[in-house]
């Protein structure tokens, strides 16, 4: 009975965090399917770079000689090595990827929920209600599932009309690939702290540092984590004080690769992306009330009744301050980010502290059914999930745009232009359709997501990147103005969009760049090396005048244009 519980608890998990690539499968026959800007403009392209180079190393994927780029090898290159041995497209890494996270995840709650629990069944429910719950980063369990169902069913689009917002646990990348990895941490951290031994403090050091080479966030919040739980768990403070110094000496050589890119690029990347901006020090504030209440609540119950938890709200409260640590250093990192240790730590202490709560009940008064009563809850609290997780899938904004974008040239477009060009030809135009051809043809594109992330590129090199794609579209000067008006309004990175007056100083900068590279466009496409445009049919009626000549169209069809400069 054990055995298939356990079976049915993985089998689920795997179903919740595939869910989108099986309802594709199912309906069109092709599992392939992408979430939302990041994985189509940044994840897949920095995968698809991997595969068609068959170069296992982490590249931006702009350039064709090798420029560094800031995010984990293992998080893209075992996966896409996978994929390429068993398939010619790598888009399907994400469907690796969201096996892996359901994999993962289930394992690590599993293994750490047994470890503060009395009994395996215990620890497989409350696995099973962290891995089905909507409200895990943010501390918000069960109440926010159906909170959304509610709001669902009333007509409410307010979590529709963008990237999937839902069951935020399993975005990919991040949290989705990393957050395992923290988890297991914590419960190396258990497994070997009472161990009568002078080396058991090798396993959880070992544990910590691979936190440096998975996410940022987590390495961190665990690092903060270990300092308070020094101050407050005095019994393992020499074991924490071996644990951090172990793993940071372990991990700095992640720190130093970080350092060289840093140090051997333009800090403008770093400055437009939100990356250690200068920030007023009690600006941009978030206080999340329920997680601080639930930490408070969880806290007590550790100090008076499981001292073995102090660990686990050292953890929480490190994660929660991070979140504001521009008070002390004025600087902003994407500060939210740090929900992402925070909430499932805190989630893990406030499900403990609720099954200790159930079982004392249990045994002081005897409920008639009172086990067919949990079991139904929890039958319901995972119907509601999985509603919730299709909801997201199948009416999110821009997952049903960016796959219909997709789907089309995947199949009617992109087996007819594979030959027209080579791979690694530079591609200029339409940014989801350049983005898309890129990762399915080993293309590179000249504009879009990747340019604002590129630590190769200065703002200048991104502002005429910007301006020259434009003007390949066709955009005159006047719908250049509002087309990036209209952009500019929608940005929130960088010192522009936080100061009185900052997006005009950038729309003056770009339409500075415009004038001066639409005096001689054949001068920076020369430059830059741009060899082919690719543009919708729709695009022809974005201008009455196109501000440069287009080469000669070597493709058309409903989908796209291609013109061959």
């Amino acid at each position: 009975m054990k055995i298939l519980s356990i079976a049915a608890f993985f089998l689920a998990s795997l179903a919740l965090a595939a869910y989108p690539h099986l309802q594709q499968w199912f309906l069109t026959g092709d599992p392939a399917w992408i979430a939302d800007y990041d994985e189509l403009g940044l994840y897949l392209p920095i995968a698809a770079k991997a595969f068609w180079s068959q170069q296992w190393v982490m590249a931006d994927p702009l350039f064709e000689s090798f420029h560094p780029i800031k995010y984990p090898w293992i998080q893209f290159i075992p996966f896409t090595w996978l994929v390429k041995q068993g398939f010619s497209d790598p888009a399907y890494v994400s469907v690796l990827w969201r096996l892996f996270a359901g994999l993962s995840l289930a394992f690590s709650y599993l293994l750490l929920t047994r470890k503060l629990m009395s009994s395996l069944m215990a620890a497989l429910l409350a696995s099973a209600l962290l891995v089905f719950d909507v409200g895990l980063l943010e501390g918000k369990l069960v109440l926010k599932n159906y909170v959304i169902f509610f709001d669902l069913l009333t007509g409410s689009t307010a979590l529709l009309g963008g990237p999937p917002r839902i069951h935020s646990a399993w975005r990919i990348i991040s949290p989705g690939l990393s957050l395992a990895g923290l988890l297991l941490f914590y419960w190396s951290i258990f497994k070997y702290r009472d161990k009568n031994s002078n080396y058991s403090f090798v396993i959880p050091s070992l544990f910590f540092a691979g936190l440096f080479y998975t996410y940022f966030y987590h390495w961190t919040a665990a690092g903060l984590g270990l300092l308070v739980a020094m101050v407050f768990d005095g019994k393992y403070r020499a074991f924490y004080f071996k644990v951090g110094c172990i793993g940071t000496l372990l991990g700095a050589y992640e720190i130093f690769k970080s350092y060289q890119i840093k140090a051997s690029t333009s800090p403008d990347w770093l400055m437009r992306s939100d990356k250690f901006l200068p920030i007023p020090n009690f600006s941009e504030l978030i206080i999340p009330k329920i997680a601080l209440l639930t930490l408070a609540i969880c806290a007590y119950y550790s100090w008076t009744h499981r001292k073995d938890l102090k660990f686990l709200v050292a953890q929480s409260s490190a994660g929660l301050f991070l979140l504001n640590h521009q008070i002390v250093t004025g600087l902003q990192i994407e500060n939210f980010h740090w929900l992402y240790p925070s909430g499932p730590t805190l989630s893990v202490l406030l499900i403990i502290v609720l099954a200790d709560g159930l079982r004392t009940i249990s045994e002081r008064h005897t409920f008639k059914h009172f086990k067919l009563m949990i079991t139904l809850m929890l039958a319901v609290h995972f119907a509601v999930a999985f509603y919730l997780r299709h909801i997201e899938v199948t009416r999110s904004k821009d997952s049903l745009y960016m796959n219909a974008i997709y789907k089309g040239l995947r199949t009617e477009s992109i087996a007819q232009v594979r030959s027209l060009m080579p791979a690694g030809s530079l591609i200029a135009g339409d940014e989801l359709v350049t983005e898309t051809l890129a990762v399915h043809l080993g293309l590179r594109t000249f504009s879009g997501y990747l340019a604002i992330l590129s630590p190769s590129l200065t703002d200048n090199e991104w502002n005429e990147r910007l301006v020259l794609n434009d003007l390949l579209l066709g955009f005159a000067r006047p719908q250049f103005e509002a087309h990036q008006r209209a952009k500019l309004k929608d940005h929130h990175w960088g010192q522009n969009a936080r100061t009185p007056g900052g997006r005009e100083k950038r729309l003056e900068e770009r339409l500075a760049v415009y004038d001066r590279i639409a005096e001689n466009p054949t001068l920076y496409i020369e430059k830059y090396g741009i060899q082919y445009i690719v543009r919708t049919p729709l695009a022809d009626s974005t201008s009455t005048e196109l501000r440069v000549p287009l080469g000669e169209r070597i493709y058309n069809d409903k989908n796209l244009q291609i013109f061959q400069l």
